[in-house]
């Protein structure tokens, strides 16, 4: 896991993450006080089509995912 933390304002980083287990790379964005509220899911095709039925409702109730 990698944690950015920004400050108000534009912020700008790069990031050369790997993936050493199976899943797919996410990228998950926290408010101040530490909940989900949206988040990327990077992958080819087929991957995203293996994810297809992940929910995703932790985004909507601020709690952290759950492992598929």
């Amino acid at each position: 896991m990698i944690r950015y933390v920004a400050s108000d304002g534009p912020a700008y980083a790069t990031f050369h993450p790997s993936v050493p287990e199976c899943g797919v790379l996410h990228l998950t964005v926290y408010d101040r006080s530490g909940k989900p509220f949206g988040g990327l899911y990077f992958g080819t095709s087929s991957q995203m089509k293996a994810i297809g039925d992940w929910s995703l409702d932790y985004y909507l109730i601020g709690e952290s995912p759950k492992t598929p």
